[in-house]
């Protein structure tokens, strides 16, 4: 980093630390009005009824976020402005929502085939996202300084919990049958509310002022960006047991949105509790996210990754218990009473959890790469995971096929073998120049 460089970050490191934690805080929490695991998990049942189309969503809409990465990370790894990137993204994201509501609620074909285009605009939505993910990473990277991130990304999480908690409430509101609003036009006043928050978060991120650092002076050919990026698992032993806590992590999560169908197709959880559901995610998130950036300050990424998978193996524990006990004679009439509160306490786990270890991951991540080839550490990890993004369709077939308990059980040791994994990692120290900006 030069020293002119060096000067533009520091003159706007408040600037723009707090205008990375406005955008979390506006287009995370805006995402809870059609978030995957609830809102829009209960839409897609209710225009399906099965827990395979519920898990194919989730899947789509997952790999949407990282199918363009590596095909962007080539394209823009040798530009010195990456901000263009994401600008062009985000107007494409607010489109794509502003016709999944139109879709949603003017869409008179058969539910089946809404159900099609509800998943199509979401997997549009979430791939632009994809594509201006490693041009929003390389920015943060180089206009937040390294011993400062732990604390933005949760932050980020912390206001966005906040956000998506009332927004929780309004979806509460919104679904419930005596809102005024019909079905299914109260799931599309949900999606709008949601584009006009993510419109104003992206907004705040395009005004942070990106430094420039060097760059490689042409584009590399693709072939050649290929092989560079396949031989960081062979040189770099951290990014390659990371990938393989990525592979035990899809697996222990792939159960969590399975809880709605669970609940609705096993307790007849009504529409309106989604939203319940969905601030008590919100919530959880903004609050634990705190305590995640200062785990992460005083004991390192690792410990934070062991502890996000311990947290996560209490939700598919707990739903394995009620699928197990649920047949018993005198349990099923206390948890058709209380089934609220264990399903609450499921969610709580598995957000903290979820929350945690994403947080940590794109801190840990950010956290190998030289400067040069942050984009291809990036764009490499994430592309490569896309397959362990269907692990929800796994678990939606588990579920259907043999049983939930099945599903449950599944995750459940495939925490424990993410825990096991963690404690494998090594804390990265931050590089010098970074260092120097952030004193």
């Amino acid at each position: 980093m030069n020293e002119h460089t060096r000067e533009i970050v520091a003159r706007y490191r408040r600037w723009n630390f707090w205008m990375c934690v406005g955008n979390g805080a506006l287009s995370i929490g805006g995402m809870s009005f059609f978030a995957a695991e609830t809102v829009l998990a209960g839409l897609a049942y209710r225009l399906t009824g099965s827990a395979v189309h519920v898990g194919l969503l989730t899947s789509f809409v997952a790999i949407g976020w990282q199918w363009p990465q590596l095909l962007v990370g080539s394209l823009v790894e040798h530009r010195p402005r990456k901000m263009p990137i994401y600008t062009g993204a985000a107007v494409c994201r607010v489109l794509a929502l502003v016709a999944m509501a139109a879709a949603v609620a003017f869409w008179r074909g058969a539910p089946g085939a809404k159900y099609w285009v509800v998943l199509l605009l979401a997997g549009a939505f979430t791939s632009f996202g994809g594509m201006s993910v490693v041009s929003f990473l390389d920015v943060t990277a180089k206009a937040v300084p390294a011993t400062e991130r732990p604390m933005l990304f949760s932050y980020r999480r912390l206001f966005s919990g906040l956000v998506g908690f009332f927004a929780g409430g309004a979806v509460v509101r919104l679904l419930d049958e005596g809102s005024g609003l019909p079905y299914p036009q109260n799931y599309a006043v949900c999606i709008l509310l949601g584009a006009v928050l993510c419109a104003a978060g992206y907004a705040m991120f395009i005004s942070v002022r990106e430094p420039i650092e060097p760059v490689p002076p042409d584009r590399a050919p693709f072939a050649q960006f290929l092989m560079r990026g396949l031989m960081l698992f062979k040189r770099d032993a951290d990014y390659r047991r990371f990938y393989l806590l990525s592979w035990a992590w899809a697996v222990a999560a792939m159960s969590q949105p399975l809880l709605v169908p669970y609940a609705m197709r096993e307790f007849n959880a009504p529409g309106s509790l989604l939203g319940w559901f969905t601030a008590a995610i919100m919530l959880v998130a903004g609050i634990s996210s705190y305590a995640w950036g200062r785990l992460m300050r005083r004991y390192g990424e690792p410990a934070a990754f062991m502890i996000a998978a311990l947290l996560l193996l209490f939700s598919p524990l707990t739903a394995l218990a009620l699928a197990l006990l649920r047949p018993l004679d005198g349990v099923s009439a206390v948890l058709a009473r209380h089934y609220v509160w264990p399903f609450l306490f499921m969610f709580a786990c598995g957000t903290t959890a979820i929350n945690g270890h994403l947080i940590t991951r794109m801190v840990y991540l950010l956290s190998l790469p030289p400067a040069h080839l942050r984009a291809t550490y990036v764009a490499f990890m994430n592309t490569l995971t896309i397959p362990l993004l269907c692990a929800p369709v796994a678990a939606g077939k588990l579920a259907d096929g043999v049983s939930y308990a099945a599903a449950f059980g599944t995750s459940a040791a495939a925490a424990l073998c993410a825990f096991g994994l963690s404690a494998t990692l090594r804390t990265r120290p931050a590089p010098s120049d970074s260092r120097c900006v952030g004193a």
